[in-house]
């Protein structure tokens, strides 16, 4: 389906540029987030989502933390919510596919994010958060609690249907 194929397609392209950003990262480089145990969820497909998700987020704190400007960071975030736009659709149809009884608040936690998301990113490219240490903390803070608490309880649920 076309669908598939988009997604065969961006799987791809956020692999590529996932490599391309680990090999311009320089020893002084930081991650915002560090994949762990403690974040997983136990189920396969979900916690690939979820690296590579912090992969974008750490690629994406990588671009603004560097001196290649503002072209990367841009390319860096839209990389970030184009993954982040796929595992969200994923999410959703495992949750209608498994009559998942939390779905609608599971759904209003990723339209809040995508919103503020939205919000954050304006005011680091419109010069309010010129650091982007706001957008920063928000995409880190976020995505943890996010992964721990409310995907984890989708995975137990996945897990028992």
């Amino acid at each position: 389906t076309k669908l598939s194929e988009q997604t065969t397609i961006l799987n791809k392209d956020v692999t590529s540029f996932l490599e391309n950003v680990r090999a311009t990262q320089t020893e002084n480089f930081d991650a915002l987030i560090t994949w762990s145990d403690a974040i997983s969820v136990g189920n396969e497909p979900l916690d690939e989502d979820h690296k590579k998700l912090v992969d974008t987020v750490n690629a994406l704190y990588g671009a603004i933390n560097s001196n290649e400007g503002k072209p990367a960071v841009i390319k860096a975030f839209e990389e970030m919510k184009a993954y982040t736009d796929y595992h969200f659709t994923r999410e959703e149809k495992m949750m209608a596919e498994s009559k998942y009884p939390e779905m609608e608040d599971h759904k209003e936690e990723h339209r809040d994010f995508i919103a503020r998301l939205g919000v954050l990113y304006t005011d680091f490219n419109n010069g309010k958060d010129t650091s982007g240490r706001a957008l920063l903390n928000f995409l880190g803070g976020w995505l943890t609690t996010h992964i721990t608490f409310i995907d984890k309880k989708l995975s137990q649920h996945l897990t028992s249907n």
